[in-house]
Parts: structure tokens; C-alpha cells; sequence
């Protein structure tokens, strides 16, 4: 069959057979350029023939015919492919596979250091990418375990952090608790009773620029790593029971924390306990961290001072001017400095109006038998 296509064409006349190398050329450059669409036809024809190849063999038919166009859609198939890869798929692989994009493969993205509680807290997600970066690089968080709350910014801790077992939650300030000579701060012990919450869980302390302050507490942002990775120190903001207090170089969560305040101060949490739903007079008690809140300057307040019983300007008629200095100048009737010792008091039998050897005492006391105001007759 193939020797009658030669020959035909040969017989053509010179014209034509131009004109047909030339629509043989055209089709092989659609072809080149159609090539994926080449490589789906010649697929299904070899599909085809396969098939036929088939079913021939099965009724013992000639296969020449069948054959020869299974083996051409193999041969335009593979052909077709090799062009269709190397001109629309041929430079990805090698992109993929460079040594450049190896290089960028294996060098780590230190602008991408995205901290994992700002990704699931609320509010702040946006800020202190790269200084958390570095904080973390000089500081490294640790588990620790939460044992103690001392009030509503400071626990204790254990293990101990470079031999210091107290930390004190950075960016904000609490009520403070009653110390001696200061009473206690509005609203001091619902903080620390909103902090107890986490006494005894486990938690994660992260380090910002100053690791510990002046009193060598360590200095935190203290996360529950057993209940969704809360900041404690945001938590605390967000319920309206701390203030924003942000000491430089400590500010990698400044933003953060005053959005939180923000939303605090329309809508806290703990709405019934609230230092900002606190009367004006119980905020002028409480610092104010350039929060507008009152006009507290965050000073000890003192407890009031107890009334103090004056002593009567009056002696009693029976007692002895010249009483021993250890005596009460005024004894109550119901408590005689003398009672219960043995010795009588020292004083002068002269001025007392009791005969020698005998003492004052209160009128109605068990020791005056007869009434007249003296004892030890």
C-alpha cells in the first residue's frame, strides 16, 4: 500500500508535487505547535489498534494492516511527546531541579518568624514579627510549671529559670494587693482570683529585650500551653482587671495589648468586675499608666489610723500618788495591776488613808472584806 502512495505521488505533475510538500510542512508545523493535541490523538488511535490488534488475533485474521497503524500512533505518540515537553513543560522541571532553587530550598526564611500564640490570641496578630525574632534568638521560651500566685501580675514557678523561681507578667499592672502599711487596690483580689485560674497548670514563659527587672524577678508573657495558648497577661487586660503598662525595651506586644485594652474598656470580659467600671474615686486609687485612668499616681494608700482611749487626766480618789511606776495611773475596775501577785503594791500608807500594812483597792473588791477601800488589814 505504501509502494502505491509513492508511486502516485511521483506520477504527480512538478507543481502539484510542490504544492504538496508544502502542506506537508504546514502540517507538521501545526503539528510541532499542536503537539499536545498530537500526542491525545495519536494515544486513542493507538487505543483503537490495539483493540483491533485484538480481536483479530482472537478470529485469526491478518494483522498487517492493524499492525502498522498501532506501531505509527506508538511512534507519532512518543515523537509528539518529547516535542510537547520540551516546548511547553521543559522548563519547570529544570527550574526545579537547580542548584539555585536548591540553595533557596534549603536556606531557612528568617523574615518569616511568625510567634505561634499571636497567630489563635485575639487582637495583635500584626505586630513585633522581627523583634519576636530576636528576643527569642537571646531567649528562648521554657515550660515551666505554675505554682503559685502571689497577686494579680506576679507568680511563682518550678522549675526555677537561671536559679529565680518568681516572675513578674510583662506589659501590664494589677491592683495591688495589701501590704503593710498600704490597703489594697480596687478590684486587687479579683485579679489575683482571675490568675489562680492557672495555679498549678503548665506554661510557657516568653523572654522579650530584659529577662529579669530591679527586684530580680524574671520578666514574662506567661502562656497556658492546656487551654488554647492564652497569654495570661493579655487575658487579664481583656477582662478589665490590668492596665497596659509598657516599659521599653519590653514592647514587643505593645500594639497588641493596647487593642486588647481598647476593647476592654467598651466591652470587658468580666463586666461586673472592671477597673474601668469603677466609680471615679475608687480609679483616682489605682496608678495611672498614661491609660486616663483617674487620676491615681499609684501610691500607697494607708490604712486609717485607729482611734486611740486617752488616758483620764484624773487619778482615782484610792490610788497612791506615789505608786510604784509599774502600776496603771488609772486602773479600770475591772483589771487590778496587782491581781494575781502575791506582793502588795509598793505605796505609801500615808496618803492612801489605809493603816500600815494595808493597800487601795477598787470599791467592791473581794480583797476589802469590811468596806473601807484598803486590803491586807
Amino acid at each position: 500500500m505504501l509502494s502505491n502512495v509513492i508511486q502516485r505521488v511521483a506520477a504527480l505533475p512538478t507543481w502539484a508535487k510542490t504544492l504538496l510538500a508544502l502542506a506537508a510542512l504546514v502540517v507538521a508545523g501545526l503539528s510541532v505547535l499542536l503537539s499536545p493535541l498530537v500526542v491525545i490523538l495519536a494515544l486513542l488511535v493507538l487505543i483503537v489498534a490495539v483493540f483491533a490488534l485484538v480481536i483479530r488475533v482472537l478470529r485469526r485474521r491478518s494483522l498487517r494492516r492493524w499492525g502498522i497503524i498501532a506501531a505509527t500512533s506508538l511512534v507519532v505518540l512518543l515523537v509528539f511527546t518529547g516535542i510537547s515537553n520540551a516546548l511547553y513543560f521543559g522548563g519547570q522541571p529544570e527550574q526545579a531541579n537547580s542548584p539555585e532553587s536548591q540553595k533557596q530550598a534549603a536556606k531557612p526564611d528568617t523574615k518569616l518568624k511568625p510567634s505561634k500564640q499571636a497567630e489563635q490570641q485575639k487582637g495583635g496578630e500584626q505586630s513585633d514579627a522581627a523583634g519576636s525574632a530576636n528576643a527569642e534568638e537571646l531567649h528562648p521560651p521554657v515550660t515551666v510549671k505554675i505554682t503559685r500566685v502571689v497577686d494579680g501580675d506576679t507568680i511563682e514557678i518550678s522549675p526555677s529559670v537561671d536559679g529565680k523561681d518568681t516572675v513578674r507578667l510583662i506589659g501590664i499592672d494589677a491592683p495591688e494587693e495589701a501590704k503593710p502599711g498600704c490597703i489594697a487596690q480596687p478590684l486587687a483580689d479579683e485579679a489575683t482570683t482571675q490568675l489562680e485560674n492557672w495555679e498549678g497548670s503548665q506554661g510557657r514563659l516568653e523572654f522579650d529585650e530584659e529577662r529579669t527587672d530591679q527586684y530580680g524577678r524574671l520578666l514574662a508573657y506567661v502562656y497556658d500551653t492546656g487551654f488554647g495558648d492564652i497569654m495570661l497577661n493579655e487575658d487579664l487586660v481583656l477582662g478589665g482587671l490590668a492596665q497596659v503598662y509598657i516599659v521599653p525595651p519590653n514592647d514587643r506586644y505593645a500594639d497588641r495589648l493596647l487593642k486588647t485594652q481598647e476593647e476592654a474598656k467598651k466591652d470587658p470580659l468580666y463586666a461586673e468586675s472592671s477597673i474601668w467600671r469603677l466609680s471615679e474615686a475608687k480609679q483616682n486609687k489605682l496608678a495611672d499608666h498614661g491609660n486616663g485612668l483617674g487620676k491615681g499616681e499609684g501610691a500607697c494608700i494607708p490604712p486609717p489610723s485607729e482611734p486611740t482611749s486617752s488616758a483620764s487626766a484624773t487619778a482615782s480618789p484610792n490610788a497612791s500618788p506615789n505608786a510604784s511606776p509599774n502600776a496603771s495611773p488609772n486602773p479600770s475596775p475591772d483589771r487590778d495591776p496587782n491581781r494575781g501577785n502575791n506582793a502588795p503594791s509598793s505605796a505609801s500608807p500615808e496618803p492612801s488613808g489605809c493603816p500600815p500594812g494595808s493597800y487601795p483597792v477598787p470599791p467592791g473588791d473581794e480583797r476589802d472584806g469590811d468596806g473601807d477601800g484598803c486590803a491586807g488589814e
